[in-house]
């Protein structure tokens, strides 16, 4: 009787001392997600956030002028299709004054504030506002679709820009300055420079496009990859 007490006991002590080991690395391996798993969520070291583009100065309309409504943020670009370059966005609830519909229907030629955009119109999709008193608006021509900008590849691990959409690719580090033409979304290229007050990088492209090599890109369209250490070029005159 003595041995067969004494074996049931040792059994006991047995299951409990397992019980207990499991429970042990059931803590630690919650521990471990708390400290670690959210650490796939932080953006790898050189990365960029997604940028925030620039809102455009849209004048209020007149009453009962032709004008349309943004039914969200929407994109302000310099044609009617995603191929031209966005200028920056509108705000949801934005009014502008219509002042033309491009061929096809589907965008409204709109009027803008100079300052930004000199030529005083821009252009954003029918799908994603809404329209008054625009029965009788004139058709408007598109402008010419701008030549397209491929840069070369990067090679991995090089300082790099990747475009959030279609963007120009400049001579100099400002709107004012002559594009070369349109980088389309998700272009990448590689950055060698960046301008003084951070909105400009300096990119590589085609001598075929640029005799030395070289153009520019706005900031607010970029994403960019182990760009930290990019020299401050120098600002360029433009015409």
């Amino acid at each position: 009787m003595s041995n067969e007490t004494n074996t049931n006991n040792g059994s006991g002590s047995s299951k409990t001392l397992i019980i207990v080991a499991v429970v042990a690395v059931v803590v630690i391996a919650v521990l471990a997600f708390i400290v670690f798993g959210n650490q796939d969520s932080t953006p790898s070291e050189g990365s960029s956030p997604t940028p925030v583009p620039p809102e455009v100065s849209v004048p209020t309309p007149a009453p009962d002028l032709p004008s349309v409504t943004a039914n969200d943020v929407i994109n302000v670009r310099s044609g009617p299709g995603t191929n031209y370059p966005v200028y920056g966005v509108a705000p949801a609830g934005a009014q502008a004054e219509v002042i033309g519909v491009s061929p096809d229907g589907g965008w409204w030629n709109i009027s803008v504030q100079t300052d930004m955009i000199p030529a005083g119109n821009a252009w954003v999709s029918a799908d994603y506002v809404t329209a008054q008193y625009t029965e009788n608006v004139p058709i408007v021509p598109a402008p010419p679709v701008p030549p397209e900008v491929v840069p070369p590849p990067p090679t991995e691990g090089a300082p790099t820009v990747t475009s959030t959409d279609s963007i120009n690719v400049r001579m100099g580090p400002s709107n004012q300055c002559t594009s070369y033409g349109v980088a389309p979304i998700g272009s990448s290229a590689v950055a060698i420079g960046i301008s003084a007050d951070s909105t400009w990088y300096q990119i590589q492209i085609s001598t075929d496009i640029a005799p030395d090599g070289l153009g520019r890109v706005n900031a607010n369209y970029l994403i960019t990859s182990n760009t930290e250490n990019l020299p401050v070029t120098q600002s360029q005159h433009c015409p």
